[in-house]
Protein backbone atom coordinates (compact mmCIF):
# COMPACT_ATOMS: atom_id res chain seq x y z
CA UNK A 1 0.00 0.00 0.00
CA UNK A 2 1.23 3.54 -0.68
CA UNK A 3 0.41 5.86 2.01
CA UNK A 4 -1.09 8.35 -0.48
CA UNK A 5 -4.07 10.76 0.93
CA UNK A 6 -6.85 8.85 -1.23
CA UNK A 7 -6.15 5.74 -0.30
CA UNK A 8 -9.91 5.54 1.17
CA UNK A 9 -11.31 6.39 -2.42
CA UNK A 10 -12.24 2.93 -4.13
CA UNK A 11 -9.79 2.26 -6.92
CA UNK A 12 -10.55 3.28 -10.81
CA UNK A 13 -10.58 0.55 -13.39
CA UNK A 14 -11.69 2.15 -16.84
CA UNK A 15 -12.49 5.52 -15.44
CA UNK A 16 -10.57 8.68 -15.83
CA UNK A 17 -7.80 9.74 -13.78
CA UNK A 18 -7.02 13.03 -12.67
CA UNK A 19 -4.31 14.66 -14.38
CA UNK A 20 -4.83 12.58 -17.12
CA UNK A 21 -9.00 12.76 -17.97
CA UNK A 22 -9.61 10.83 -20.94
CA UNK A 23 -6.05 9.82 -21.96
CA UNK A 24 -6.32 7.68 -18.79
CA UNK A 25 -8.68 5.46 -20.32
CA UNK A 26 -7.48 5.07 -23.59
CA UNK A 27 -4.15 4.53 -21.93
CA UNK A 28 -5.94 1.63 -20.24
CA UNK A 29 -7.41 0.00 -23.17
CA UNK A 30 -4.32 0.28 -24.57
CA UNK A 31 -2.37 -1.54 -22.10
CA UNK A 32 -4.76 -4.26 -21.71
CA UNK A 33 -4.97 -4.99 -25.34
CA UNK A 34 -1.06 -5.03 -25.65
CA UNK A 35 -0.76 -7.22 -22.35
CA UNK A 36 -3.30 -9.50 -23.86
CA UNK A 37 -1.44 -9.81 -27.35
CA UNK A 38 2.21 -10.50 -25.21
CA UNK A 39 -0.25 -13.71 -23.77
CA UNK A 40 -1.15 -14.46 -26.61
CA UNK A 41 2.34 -14.28 -28.13
CA UNK A 42 3.75 -16.01 -25.51
CA UNK A 43 1.45 -18.77 -25.48
CA UNK A 44 1.42 -19.51 -29.00
CA UNK A 45 5.54 -19.18 -29.05
CA UNK A 46 5.33 -21.79 -26.85
CA UNK A 47 3.23 -24.67 -28.07
CA UNK A 48 4.77 -23.89 -31.31
CA UNK A 49 8.40 -24.37 -30.11
CA UNK A 50 7.24 -27.41 -27.99
CA UNK A 51 4.34 -29.04 -29.57
CA UNK A 52 4.72 -28.89 -33.24
CA UNK A 53 8.76 -27.48 -33.14
CA UNK A 54 7.91 -24.18 -35.03
CA UNK A 55 8.18 -21.34 -32.82
CA UNK A 56 6.46 -17.94 -34.13
CA UNK A 57 9.09 -16.14 -35.98
CA UNK A 58 10.47 -13.00 -34.75
CA UNK A 59 8.34 -13.88 -31.37
CA UNK A 60 11.64 -12.56 -29.21
CA UNK A 61 11.17 -9.15 -30.98
CA UNK A 62 7.87 -8.62 -31.19
CA UNK A 63 7.59 -9.18 -26.97
CA UNK A 64 10.75 -6.68 -26.31
CA UNK A 65 8.70 -3.88 -28.82
CA UNK A 66 5.00 -5.21 -26.46
CA UNK A 67 7.15 -4.55 -23.15
CA UNK A 68 8.53 -1.27 -24.02
CA UNK A 69 4.78 0.07 -25.54
CA UNK A 70 3.35 -2.05 -22.15
CA UNK A 71 5.82 -0.22 -19.87
CA UNK A 72 5.75 3.50 -21.40
CA UNK A 73 2.36 2.99 -22.08
CA UNK A 74 1.63 2.47 -18.03
CA UNK A 75 4.56 5.13 -16.90
CA UNK A 76 1.65 8.14 -17.40
CA UNK A 77 -0.66 6.01 -15.42
CA UNK A 78 1.66 5.00 -12.58
CA UNK A 79 2.70 8.83 -12.35
CA UNK A 80 -0.62 10.39 -12.10
CA UNK A 81 -1.39 7.61 -9.48
CA UNK A 82 2.11 8.18 -7.50
CA UNK A 83 2.53 4.18 -7.14
CA UNK A 84 6.55 4.50 -8.50
CA UNK A 85 8.18 2.24 -6.27
CA UNK A 86 9.41 4.34 -3.17
CA UNK A 87 12.07 3.56 -0.79
CA UNK A 88 11.44 5.81 2.50
CA UNK A 89 15.12 5.90 3.64
CA UNK A 90 14.79 9.12 5.01
CA UNK A 91 11.83 8.16 7.21
CA UNK A 92 14.16 5.29 9.06
CA UNK A 93 16.14 8.08 10.02
CA UNK A 94 14.26 11.06 10.84
CA UNK A 95 10.93 9.55 11.69
CA UNK A 96 7.49 10.74 9.91
CA UNK A 97 8.74 14.62 10.17
CA UNK A 98 10.86 13.80 7.48
CA UNK A 99 7.63 12.73 4.69
CA UNK A 100 7.04 16.17 3.79
CA UNK A 101 10.58 16.73 2.76
CA UNK A 102 10.75 13.59 1.51
CA UNK A 103 8.07 14.12 -1.02
CA UNK A 104 9.34 17.25 -2.38
CA UNK A 105 12.59 15.74 -3.18
CA UNK A 106 10.86 12.93 -5.16
CA UNK A 107 8.65 14.71 -7.09
CA UNK A 108 11.48 17.15 -8.40
CA UNK A 109 13.43 14.15 -8.97
CA UNK A 110 10.47 12.78 -10.70
CA UNK A 111 10.16 15.56 -12.74
CA UNK A 112 13.32 15.93 -13.97
CA UNK A 113 14.18 12.39 -14.75
CA UNK A 114 11.24 12.46 -16.64
CA UNK A 115 11.18 15.53 -18.87
CA UNK A 116 14.94 14.25 -19.27
CA UNK A 117 14.24 10.84 -20.45
CA UNK A 118 11.32 12.35 -22.91
CA UNK A 119 13.71 14.79 -23.99
CA UNK A 120 16.48 12.07 -24.72
CA UNK A 121 13.82 9.31 -26.11
CA UNK A 122 13.29 12.48 -28.37
CA UNK A 123 16.67 12.71 -30.09
CA UNK A 124 17.55 8.91 -30.05
CA UNK A 125 14.71 8.90 -32.59
CA UNK A 126 15.30 11.39 -34.72
CA UNK A 127 19.02 9.44 -35.13
CA UNK A 128 16.94 6.23 -35.14
CA UNK A 129 14.93 7.95 -38.28
CA UNK A 130 17.65 9.76 -39.91
CA UNK A 131 19.05 6.30 -40.22
CA UNK A 132 16.43 4.22 -41.05
CA UNK A 133 17.71 2.01 -37.77
CA UNK A 134 14.97 -1.37 -38.01
CA UNK A 135 14.88 -4.29 -35.28
CA UNK A 136 17.30 -7.12 -36.90
CA UNK A 137 14.71 -9.94 -37.81
CA UNK A 138 11.50 -8.58 -38.66
CA UNK A 139 13.03 -4.96 -39.75
CA UNK A 140 10.61 -3.00 -37.67
CA UNK A 141 11.29 0.52 -37.57
CA UNK A 142 12.90 1.74 -34.41
CA UNK A 143 12.14 5.50 -34.67
CA UNK A 144 8.13 5.56 -33.69
CA UNK A 145 8.84 3.65 -30.55
CA UNK A 146 11.36 6.03 -29.50
CA UNK A 147 8.75 8.53 -30.33
CA UNK A 148 6.24 6.75 -28.42
CA UNK A 149 8.16 5.92 -25.34
CA UNK A 150 9.60 10.20 -24.98
CA UNK A 151 5.57 11.11 -25.67
CA UNK A 152 4.78 8.61 -22.94
CA UNK A 153 7.62 10.50 -20.33
CA UNK A 154 6.36 13.97 -21.95
CA UNK A 155 2.55 12.86 -20.67
CA UNK A 156 3.67 11.46 -17.15
CA UNK A 157 5.17 15.18 -16.82
CA UNK A 158 2.58 16.86 -18.02
CA UNK A 159 0.39 14.75 -15.56
CA UNK A 160 2.67 14.83 -12.52
CA UNK A 161 2.50 18.91 -12.89
CA UNK A 162 -1.12 19.52 -13.36
CA UNK A 163 -1.35 16.48 -9.94
CA UNK A 164 0.87 18.51 -7.95
CA UNK A 165 -0.57 22.04 -8.98
CA UNK A 166 -3.83 20.31 -8.34
CA UNK A 167 -2.55 19.00 -5.11
CA UNK A 168 -1.26 22.13 -3.47
CA UNK A 169 -4.27 24.24 -3.75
Amino acid sequence: MTDREDDDAPAKVLGSEPGLGVAAVVLKVFIAVVLFALMVLTCVDVVGRYVFTAPVPGASELTQFGMGLLIFGALPLVTVRREHVNIELLSLIAGDRSKGLQSVVMEATSLIALALMSWQLWMRGLGLMRYSDSSIYLGIPLAPMAFFMSVMSGLAVVALLITLFGRRR
